[in-house]
């Protein structure tokens, strides 16, 4: 649900901005672009990493959430030896 929201909320957004200036030339035929800009690149991808650790560790520490009880009785019996 998340993702379709997001995605119908760009579409506007794309079809308002249309094309990179440049992108196409006179005659309707893509044109030739430098790469993109790397230290952008790593930073989305630093801000991505951190993100899902924050989801996927954050949430097993939270102790309102009603499963954990649960999830840590069952870490428990499991590394209990016999």
């Amino acid at each position: 649900m998340v993702h379709a929201l997001g995605g119908w909320i760009a579409l506007p957004a794309v079809l308002l901005l249309g094309a990179r200036h440049g992108r196409y030339t006179k005659e309707g035929l893509k044109s030739t672009h430098p790469p993109s800009n790397i230290p952008f690149l790593a930073l989305g991808a630093w801000i991505l990493a951190i993100g899902w650790l924050k989801k996927s560790v954050g949430i097993r520490l939270d102790p309102e959430q009603e499963y954990m009880g649960a999830d840590l009785a069952i870490h428990k019996v499991s590394a209990t030896p016999d």
